[in-house]
């Protein structure tokens, strides 16, 4: 028994002398792999290339929402570069110095809740348009290349796209780097930073300097009030609550067209249309004048002049009470109520878009024509129509009234 007593020491002495190297740690050491990092990990990680956007997210209140692992999104994150130019032409210095309204749209316009794969984007590069709403409720539209198109249509076949080997983003921001994959999603790299589209028409043309008169007489008659309006809630007969959206289609007079035509100031303008002095009464002349230059939904020039027929008149109705404009294609020219045409097509705002013309437009009786009542031109028909486009991720489905199948 002795001569055992000696080795069962040894052994005792061995296994008490070893050190496990891997004493008070966990089993599986987690890396800092994209694929394990969410969304706002990934950020903070390349915090050296997106810390001023980290700062737009968490002054936004929109930081904590990327960090969720339940939550899918996508993000297109601008980088340092693209940020402080962004400020710099928002006049301030620093992200605290948004207005945090706005601060949350540019936060919201970039993020989609949607996991969009490198693959998936690609292809809807080549169709123009992404089919999932972003958070602030807008499609971004895609593009190889910027153009520039503030400008009257006459000069926009001779604007020369620009860096077109190059992904663009709504025309604004271009995609300087795809997908890097995380635990619930995908970041791209911008460089440039997306412009929400939060200002509704009247805002939208304040800062061209050229519509004033107009806009002061939306304002007296109160119309600016309703073409503020892009959401409106209704009460279902099931107790249920829908969100319909509001958008406006506006013919907008500049004042060198008031001018020309002897207008120069609003008291002008109330005694060339006969107005009376109570401007918000619906039967007042010039509030009847500002109404008319409004449509119940949003018409590009495309959707304005399309015909089935040559030599055909189109109506549209105004948000004038009974009152609509006429459109046709005349001895080659796009004509409305076969007078005005339009300057500059297409101006964005949240809740429309803004056409430029060249005339007056005054309230228009056209002569008795044949109308094709169409079922699809109510603004609750096209508002139904694009929410199911859009909890479908398939775009805005509404295109035209007449053309709609």
């Amino acid at each position: 028994m002795r001569k055992f007593l000696p080795v069962i020491s040894l052994l005792l002495l061995v296994v008490l002398a070893c050190e496990d190297p891997f004493l008070n740690q966990t089993y599986i050491e987690k890396t800092d792999a994209d694929l394990e990092l969410s969304n706002a990990s990934f950020l903070k990680k390349n915090a050296s290339e997106f810390s001023l956007w980290i700062d737009l997210l968490k002054y936004a209140d929109m930081y904590n929402a990327l960090n969720d692992a339940a939550t899918t999104s996508t993000v297109f994150a601008p980088n340092n570069e693209a940020m402080e130019a962004f400020l710099a032409w928002k006049g301030v210095s620093r992200v605290s110095e948004l207005d945090p309204s706005y601060a949350r749209y540019v936060a919201q316009v970039h993020i989609l809740p949607y996991n969009l794969n490198e693959s998936s984007f690609i292809t809807y590069v080549e169709t123009g348009t992404i089919p999932i709403p972003t958070v602030f409720g807008s499609y971004l539209t895609t593009s190889y290349g910027s153009l520039n198109t503030d400008v009257d249509d006459r000069y926009r076949d001779t604007v020369r796209v620009q860096d077109s080997l190059t992904i663009y983003l709504n025309n604004q921001a271009k995609v300087v780097a795809l997908a890097k994959t995380t635990a619930n999603g995908q970041v791209y790299t911008l460089g440039g930073v997306i412009r929400p589209l939060s200002e509704t028409i009247l805002d939208v043309l304040k800062p061209y300097k050229e519509y004033d008169l107009f806009i002061e007489a939306a304002e007296m008659t109160g119309y600016a009030d309703t073409v503020a309006m892009y959401a409106d809630t209704v009460y279902n007969l099931d107790g249920s609550q829908s969100v319909n959206d509001i958008r406006f289609t506006c013919l907008a007079v500049p004042d060198a067209v008031f001018q020309a035509a002897g207008i120069s100031s609003i008291d002008q303008l109330v005694a060339y249309l006969g107005a009376g002095s109570d401007f918000t009464h619906p039967d007042n002349a010039l509030n009847r004048y500002i109404a008319y230059h409004f449509l119940g939904n949003s018409y590009s020039r495309q959707q304005l002049f399309t015909f089935q027929e040559e030599g055909q008149v189109v109506l549209f109705d105004t948000k004038l009470s009974s009152q609509v404009i006429t459109v046709e294609h005349k001895n080659g020219q796009d004509l409305i109520n076969g007078v005005a045409t339009i300057v500059r097509s297409g101006i964005k705002a949240r809740n429309g878009l803004i056409h430029k013309v060249n005339h007056l437009l005054p309230v228009f009786e056209p002569d008795p024509v044949t109308v094709r009542w169409d079922f699809c031109n109510y603004e609750d028909i096209q508002s139904f129509v694009n929410a199911y486009g859009a909890t479908k991720n398939l775009g805005e489905l509404f295109s035209n009234a007449l053309t709609n199948k």
